[in-house]
């Protein structure tokens, strides 16, 4: 089954991912993260649907939250999945702790702006 292209879902994929992964990580030591390769590959999968979901979201909707780094984030699921051996943890980490955290009130924002998903 194809994913959807309408931007509210893609939203509502990136909010649910969100609400997943940062109340179980969002505050662990990088020595925790990188101790335990559960908690890596969990990361490393939410980070690879949040991704995905920000690459089929419209250009001018994302505009308007320019302290985003939307290229980045369209580009994680990229290195995730073709160049994983080279994958620098601190970086996944640093994502998690403190990109993600900025991340999920624009995500808010904009599923108040673009309606529910349907």
């Amino acid at each position: 089954m194809a994913a959807s292209k309408n931007p509210a879902v893609r939203l509502a994929h990136i909010r649910d991912e969100l609400a997943w992964v940062l109340p179980r990580f969002g505050d662990i030591t990088y020595e925790q993260f990188v101790a335990d390769m559960v908690h890596v590959r969990a990361i490393e999968r939410s980070l690879s649907i949040i991704s995905e979901a920000v690459k089929a979201l419209p250009d001018d909707m994302l505009v308007a939250y320019p302290h985003i780094p939307w290229h980045a984030v369209r580009g994680i699921g990229n290195l995730l999945r073709h160049e994983y051996e080279v994958v620098d943890h601190r970086a996944i980490w640093q994502t998690l702790t403190v990109s993600l955290p900025r991340l999920s009130p624009v995500i808010t924002e904009l599923l108040e702006k673009h309606g529910p998903a349907s």
